[in-house]
């Protein structure tokens, strides 16, 4: 080694780069490194996620109204269901399932709130609301069927044609406060989905 002259150094070169090394100055190096690859910024006109895709079904309401079309959960999401005997909790998806019959028990309920702030007395507020439970039913295409409830809520997508998609939310139970009414005679009926069919080329049980 001569004066000026930095020592050898062995710089170990990993795959997928490229070392390069000189002498700039009696006592200075120059390292640069090619790591092979540049991240590229996020699109902001990339297409959103796909819907998910819809299965056929015949989706009836409480009110009486008979809907065809391709059912699909959000995301799609699984069914998430407490079992009523068991208390197990179980999930499926849509292909999965045959038929959903769920059924109501309904009561009115006085409206109530506090008094005045941090008091633990409640006065009535004149009004009266529709509050249900619901009750369902599940028959797998094995024909295996469970009694119980949802296990929390899950938004439903019905598209009806190519301009139609209707959204329901299948719920454990349902509060309808916003239809409230002073006089209980006069509340609406709740509307909620009663039944689904799907079409799986087997007969619905009875």
């Amino acid at each position: 080694m001569t004066f000026g002259q930095a020592p050898d150094t062995v710089i170990p070169e990993r795959p997928g780069r490229s070392v390069h090394r000189g002498l700039v100055g009696p006592c200075s190096w120059v390292l640069l490194i090619w790591t092979g690859s540049v991240a590229q910024p996020a699109n902001p006109f990339t297409a959103p996620p796909a819907r998910p895709q819809g299965r056929p079904c015949i989706l009836f309401l409480s009110t009486g109204e008979r809907l065809h079309g391709l059912l699909a959960t959000t995301r799609g999401n699984p069914l998430r269901f407490l079992e009523e005997s068991s208390g197990n909790t179980q999930e499926w998806t849509l292909d999965q399932v045959r038929e959903i019959r769920i059924e109501a028990a309904e009561d009115v309920v006085p409206e109530w709130r506090w008094k005045e702030s941090g008091s633990d007395e409640k006065i009535s507020t004149g009004f009266h609301y529709r509050h249900a439970d619901f009750r369902v039913t599940v028959v797998l295409e094995t024909g295996e069927r469970f009694t119980g409830r949802w296990r929390t809520g899950l938004p439903i997508l019905l598209e009806i044609d190519d301009q139609t998609v209707r959204k329901f939310i299948l719920r454990p139970e349902v509060k309808d406060i916003s239809n409230k009414r002073s006089d209980p005679a006069q509340l609406p009926p709740l509307a909620y989905v009663s039944r689904i069919v799907f079409d799986s080329g087997k007969e619905a049980p009875p």
